[in-house]
């Protein structure tokens, strides 16, 4: 018998005794699933009926500017850049996009800041823009440059910008299409309450507003659409007519959460897919410690 094959003896022999000294009641057996996919409920807009629904009010003005400058101090611009899809071309591809401060906390509390996964994922750089005031003075119909409007060279010289803070992604949901950006706070401090959701499951939805500060946190009106369910790859998705880059939040005459957008609709020019308001609501709630996740569950347990 040769030394490895004594080794192995010695070895296998500790092992058994050390599991004999902890006793078989030690041993604990947890399933762990591949991903916390999203259930079907997560997916659609609930129904409000009967007593269950508050009546709805006609928003005031003074409505429409409160919740216009709640969403502002609650929502960046970001710029992310991807590597060259090929060895051709020397600059990145620059795509904008935004980021929102939410809570799920009754107070509003320990906001964290989401945006769509898909977009952020495998970025060379994340870089947020701080907190933009709403401007009054601003014409509504005044012009504006975008990053489709710029050379390739000055596009690259965006990133630049002394006032943009790097960004990293803390937590990534794949099967909700949702991430948290975690940057620093000495830099960008987040505010004391972050965007609370819209209660859709209790109150009618009977006005929404799309905002982003590509367009000058101008409100505009949007609609809640049904996707195309024939089509698998959109069954998580829903649809709006209001047309804006990956985040930008639509919200209630209140100011709460109802869904933010993911990406232009692959076959409907006119539509964006947007992500559900309930996923991202647990999304958040489970990134507060409010609610637990679902990827780890102990099956030893009595039922």
């Amino acid at each position: 018998m040769n030394r490895s094959s004594i080794a192995l003896i010695i070895l296998l022999t500790s092992s058994s005794i050390s599991a004999q000294e902890a006793g078989v009641n030690d041993v604990t057996v947890k399933r762990i699933r591949p991903m916390d996919l999203p259930g079907l409920e997560e997916t659609r807009i609930p129904a409000i009926l009967g007593s269950k629904a508050s009546m709805p009010r006609m928003p005031t003005q003074a409505d429409i500017q409160s919740m216009q400058i709640e969403v502002a101090e609650r929502t960046h611009r970001v710029l992310v850049a991807i590597k060259p899809l090929s060895t051709l071309q020397r600059d990145p591809i620059i795509m904008e996009g935004h980021a929102i401060w939410i809570s799920a906390k009754e107070d509003g509390s320990d906001p964290v800041l989401v945006t769509p996964a898909h977009w952020v994922e495998g970025a060379a750089r994340i870089l947020v823009h701080p907190v933009e005031a709403v401007d009054k003075t601003r014409q509504l119909t005044a012009e504006r440059a975008t990053i489709k409007d710029v050379s390739v060279r000055a596009r690259a010289a965006l990133l630049d910008d002394p006032k943009l803070v790097s960004a990293t992604v803390r937590v990534l949901d794949k099967g909700r299409n949702l991430a948290i950006l975690e940057v620093d706070p000495e830099k960008i401090p987040p505010p004391k309450t972050g965007l609370k959701f819209f209660p859709i499951e209790t109150v009618s939805l009977t006005h929404l507003y799309g905002l982003s500060p590509y367009a000058h946190f101008r409100p505009q009106i949007a609609r809640i659409l049904e996707p195309d369910r024939s089509d698998e790859t959109l069954l998580y998705y829903l649809a709006t007519d209001y047309n804006a880059a990956p985040g930008a939040p639509l919200v209630g005459p209140d100011g709460g959460l109802v869904a933010l957008t993911a990406m232009h609709h692959p076959t409907e020019k006119t539509q964006t897919l947007i992500l559900p308001p309930l996923a991202i609501e647990k999304f958040v709630r489970i990134a507060q410690g409010l609610e637990t996740t679902n990827l780890i569950e102990d099956v030893t347990k009595p039922k």
